[in-house]
């Protein structure tokens, strides 16, 4: 225990070192972005804050699976993609919710103000313009810096909410990836579950809902999820079956489920994991993280170098021929649309024609037609 304890501390103290460097180079550069993310880089493995994100496809029940990790019925849940925004729930001695802007406002609200916020009916295509939502509550798994997060689902029909999920992947030091045990697994998901496992170095698969089926539908629908992963990461998957919406139930009414929800399992191996391997893991995404930043720095200082070496007049050759291109790609899509706008012109006057010509065919007999229907009203009208 002492040994890994000194192994965290010198991994730590490499960590902070390195982004020292990149910190020297943004400053010596004025490259304000990549010294905003270096500082909050440092703070985070200082402080050691970890974050544990709840992610997968819309409508798999990640709100709910929150809310009973935490005990409390918090987050809005509903039968429609919802969550629009990642919130962020770290400990606190009682509930306080901050809403962060984009433009670096912050606002207090409440529990009950939250789904004006955080969900697409109160906040469609996040039209407020929020960054994210800070909740403190004293749920015992957040102690020792840990923070859940809940995220948007990706696929639905809000391609901002995938958008805002992919955005959230650096940050994250492990995740809880839910699937549904009423819905194979999508090409989608895999390809996501492949994005997820680049950012969070222990990845806890849950297949939730499993209250939808009976037990024999429930053992074809975790053995064929179990082939399915298992083809896409060469090894065999733990997978949790489990019902957010029980064990939520359990714990807010003292309820006795009727078949096993399977969230205790679940709930003990995530809290072992963040007592032994939250430190490694978390030492671990962080070298990932910290290592994307070198590597983009690196490049980035090698193309600076390979341009300084460059006469100058090539370099302006090199400029102006870009100038050319883009100027090209402009006039090509004005061609583009050009063509367009004529091909619907003509095809407006090829239906306005076609249109003319079936009145003309055929204007006696509407106009039969339409005395008819005059004549059929007028007497009604009599009697």
């Amino acid at each position: 225990m002492v040994k890994a304890l000194n192994d965290y501390k010198q991994a730590k103290e490499l960590l902070l070192d390195a982004a020292a460097v990149l910190s020297q180079i943004a400053a010596e550069r004025n490259d304000q972005g990549l010294g905003q993310r270096i500082d909050a880089f440092c703070k985070k493995v200082e402080s050691a804050t970890f974050n544990l994100a709840v992610v997968g496809e819309f409508k798999r029940g990640k709100s709910t699976l929150v809310n009973a990790l935490i005990g409390d019925n918090l987050l809005p849940m509903a039968v429609i993609p919802l969550t629009s925004i990642a919130t962020t729930i770290a400990y606190g001695s009682k509930t306080h919710i901050t809403v962060r802007f984009q433009n670096q406002h912050s606002l207090e609200i409440t529990k009950e103000e939250l789904p004006n916020y955080v969900t697409e009916s109160g906040n469609p295509k996040n039209e407020k313009l929020v960054s994210t939502v800070e909740i403190e509550h004293n749920a015992s798994l957040l102690k020792d810096g840990v923070r859940l997060i809940d995220t948007p689902g990706i696929g639905s029909a809000f391609q901002h909410n995938t958008t805002t999920t992919y955005d959230y992947l650096p940050e994250i030091d492990a995740a809880i990836f839910l699937f549904s045990a009423d819905q194979p697994a999508s090409q989608l998901e895999l390809a996501f579950l492949k994005d997820v496992h680049q950012f969070a170095p222990r990845t806890f698969l849950v297949q939730n809902k499993i209250d939808h089926l009976c037990p024999e539908e429930l053992e074809q629908s975790l053995n064929f999820l179990k082939q399915t992963i298992a083809g896409q990461i060469q090894c065999q998957p733990v997978i949790y079956p489990i019902s957010a919406k029980l064990a939520l139930n359990k714990r807010l009414n003292n309820a006795v489920a009727e078949i096993s929800d399977g969230f205790d399992v679940l709930e003990h191996d995530i809290l072992i994991f963040l007592v032994e391997g939250k430190a490694q893991a978390l030492i671990a995404s962080s070298s990932a993280r910290l290592s994307k930043e070198v590597a983009s720095t690196k490049q980035l200082l090698q193309l600076e170098q390979h341009s300084r070496k460059q006469p100058l007049e090539l370099l302006r050759q090199a400029i102006t021929n870009f100038g050319l291109a883009a100027d090209k790609i402009k006039q090509e899509q004005t061609d583009a649309e050009y063509i367009v706008n004529g091909e619907t012109a003509n095809l407006l006057r090829q239906i306005e024609d076609d249109l003319k010509k079936f009145v003309e065919e055929h204007k006696t007999g509407l106009v039969a037609v339409i005395e008819d229907c005059l004549l059929y009203t007028s007497d009604a009208a009599d009697e």
